[in-house]
């Protein structure tokens, strides 16, 4: 699984804008997303990562997904994040 602690990250979103959260999320989804097997990681929530956290997680993985020419991002995202339902 990949969340806060689990990912290694130290970012503290405390004190932190919706904005900064984002490109953090964003910024942190690019340099893992080379290391994820979609069929055999998950992420999940962790410590300080919540459903929005989780939310920009998905969407970044999304995007890039798209840019690598994955054309069913829907079955991908909803295997490694569970699905939005």
């Amino acid at each position: 699984p990949i969340g806060g602690s689990k990912g290694g990250s130290d970012f503290d979103p405390e004190n932190k804008s919706d904005g900064e959260i984002k490109r953090f999320c964003e910024s942190f989804m690019k340099s893992v997303a080379p290391l994820v097997a979609s069929k055999s990681d998950a992420f999940e929530s962790d410590l300080n990562v919540g459903a929005r956290e989780m939310r920009y997680l998905r969407d970044a993985y999304a995007q890039i997904l798209m840019q690598n020419g994955v054309s069913d991002v829907t079955d991908e995202s909803d295997y490694l994040f569970g699905s939005t339902e």
